[in-house]
């Protein structure tokens, strides 16, 4: 199985998981003592690096434009997100799309500082191998 494959089948079937978590009835979820908040960041920075993950795979030449295309999809989903739990009567709420955004902010940037390191060391490896011997 490939590495492109993988990922994408990591990447719906987190998203599927993820979907399915979110409207479930608040009747029938667990109590959990972590910060809704901080779910969210986490949940919505785990999903955008998947997706960032999987489009540097299938699509390389759009390396540059990963970190802004995940926030701006992760933007997009989590209004969606957050509108759509309504009708199994969860909350709508501004600040967990705030989260959410932020997730998918820092999924972002570790995106661009992956690519800042490979690009590095691709000028460097290029440099190695073009030097005079």
């Amino acid at each position: 199985m490939t590495l492109r494959r993988v990922l994408l089948g990591l990447t719906a079937a987190y998203w599927a998981v993820l979907f399915t978590a979110t409207h479930i009835p608040p009747n029938h979820m667990p109590h959990v003592k972590a910060s809704d908040k901080l779910e969210h960041f986490g949940a919505y920075m785990v999903l955008s690096f998947l997706i960032g993950a999987t489009i540097w795979v299938m699509w390389p030449a759009r390396r540059r434009l990963i970190p802004l295309v995940v926030v701006a999809a992760a933007a997009a989903y989590g209004a969606f997100d957050e509108i759509s739990q309504i009708p199994v009567g969860r909350d709508c709420e501004l600040n967990d799309w705030f989260a959410d955004v932020g997730g998918a902010a820092a999924a972002g940037a570790a995106l661009y500082g992956v690519q800042v390191i490979v690009l590095r060391r691709s000028r460097l490896t290029g440099a190695v191998a073009a030097a005079p011997t």
